[in-house]
């Protein structure tokens, strides 16, 4: 308690004998009423750590996650390694800081996104959107009739080019305030952000999660 463990492993010459845990400590204690503790004349807290040990699975630090599920549901946690060779305890929370820390970019930047397309429908009718798009996007597409002229068909990049164009910006200003250069800037930031995190070309930062 006074370091913050909820569970620690039990070891005896290099080998592990369980789990000690706030739970395998309740499980036991319930296990006699308070007349029978009474009557050995011993509180829980006077017993050995050993008689409140519980067994917990053994996992290969090689072994997909997805073979732990069912463990780490069931003791809230999985010992990594072996009896004889332990490397570490995995818990769920664990497991949820580590998706957090992998997912919360791309939650982000999907959020981003479709933010980004209600803004411009506000802007601009689904006809206009086409329109718009053939306008500014013909000749990256080399045609009219090659451009996307649906926001779901479109890049970010094209986002940023339908938007930042100067004879659209007059249609957008209303909805994105400030000036077209400003919004460009800050779509062309975000975008590279965003190309970065999709190709897995760096770790994202705290700068890059706040703009």
């Amino acid at each position: 308690k006074k370091h913050g463990y909820s569970q620690v492993p039990v070891v005896d010459e290099g080998e592990v004998l369980g789990v000690f845990s706030f739970r395998s400590f309740a499980q036991e204690t319930a296990r006699a009423t308070l007349d029978e503790w009474n009557k050995e004349k011993c509180a829980p807290g006077d017993l050995t750590v050993d008689e409140f040990l519980e067994q917990f699975e053994f996992a290969r630090v090689t072994e997909e996650m997805n073979r732990v599920f069912d463990a780490m549901d069931r003791d809230n946690g999985v010992l990594i390694g072996a009896p004889d060779r332990l490397i570490g305890v995995l818990t769920p929370m664990d497991f949820l800081r580590y998706l957090y820390q992998v997912a919360s970019p791309f939650v982000m930047v999907l959020e981003i996104e479709l933010a980004l397309r209600l803004l411009i429908r506000r802007a601009l009718t689904d006809e206009n959107i086409a329109a718009a798009s053939r306008r500014c996007l013909a000749t990256v597409y080399g045609g009219e009739d090659k451009v996307p002229t649906t926001l779901e068909d479109m890049t970010f990049d094209n986002y940023q080019s339908l938007i930042s164009h100067g004879d659209n910006w007059a249609q957008f200003e209303p909805v994105f305030g400030g000036n077209r250069t400003r919004a460009s800037a800050k779509l062309k930031e975000i975008g590279a952000i965003r190309n970065d995190l999709f190709h897995f070309k760096r770790e994202i930062t705290m700068q890059d999660h706040q703009t």
